[in-house]
């Protein structure tokens, strides 16, 4: 007999132990029956395909939410320019202009305290790069401006101001109207008017 040989145990399992303890084999029954982990191709090209059907709904529908964010933020900054204009006309006494002008397809607007070209400028803006805006104006005197009185009133009558996003000018788009009070509305972008866009 070999000097270890009385050292050495059977597991019930048929595993032998060396004398430190180290299996020198593992239940090859067991062993056999575990599966190896991870993805198989069929698997991962699985993935592939429902990650890009869901992209190709998520897409177009993230693009349309950006454009409305685009448009309604353009039409928050007209409002706030417009309010300016007749809360001065007001305190001032005297008409205010909201006057645009477009440059290379970019549309630019001051508003100006009692002369459309060398009154007091009050504000001045650009309109963003990806929205269209658009004036439209009923005062006779000063076409293509919107004139404030110092009642608060409107020049001329209503006035309309028309917002399009460039990438989707169809179904992206607002209007803030002016009435003759000086009252100003601003058009929902899923509820406009059919009158508002036309010319």
């Amino acid at each position: 007999m070999k000097p270890f040989d009385s050292l050495r145990k059977t597991h019930n399992y048929g595993v032998a132990y060396h004398v430190y303890g180290v299996p020198r084999r593992c239940c090859p029954a067991i062993r056999g029956s575990v599966r190896a982990q991870g993805f198989t191709l069929v698997e991962a090209m699985i993935v592939v395909i429902i990650i890009a059907i869901l992209a190709a709904f998520a897409i177009p529908a993230f693009k349309d939410m950006m454009r409305r964010g685009q448009i309604t933020a353009a039409t928050q900054e007209v409002l706030a320019d417009l309010t300016l204009a007749k809360g001065e006309a007001v305190r001032r006494s005297v008409n205010t202009y909201l006057v645009s002008s477009n440059s290379d397809g970019v549309t630019t607007w001051q508003i100006r305290a009692g002369d459309p070209t060398t009154g007091e400028l009050l504000q001045q803006r650009q309109a963003r790069d990806s929205v269209t805006i658009t004036p439209a104006s009923a005062s006779t005197s000063n076409p293509g401006n919107i004139v404030f009185q110092p009642r608060g009133s409107a020049e001329g009558g209503a006035a309309t101001i028309r917002l399009s996003h460039n990438d989707a000018p169809d179904t992206n788009r607002a209007c803030v109207t002016v009435s003759w009070a000086g009252n100003i509305t601003v058009s929902p972008i899923d509820k406009i008017n059919a009158d508002c866009f036309t010319p």
